[in-house]
């Protein structure tokens, strides 16, 4: 995605964990204005 300089962003990070605490997946949020991409990574 491309951002003009100057604009605001939201970036989001989140992990999902099961009860043991192992990482299941983490996913990151950026989203500006009318824009948002998100993408997984998925432990295998």
């Amino acid at each position: 995605m491309s951002i003009p300089p100057g604009v605001p962003v939201l970036i989001t990070l989140r992990t999902t964990r099961d009860a043991s605490q192992i990482e299941l997946e983490t996913s990151t949020f950026v989203a500006t204005g009318d824009r948002a991409e998100q993408t997984y990574t998925v432990a295998m």
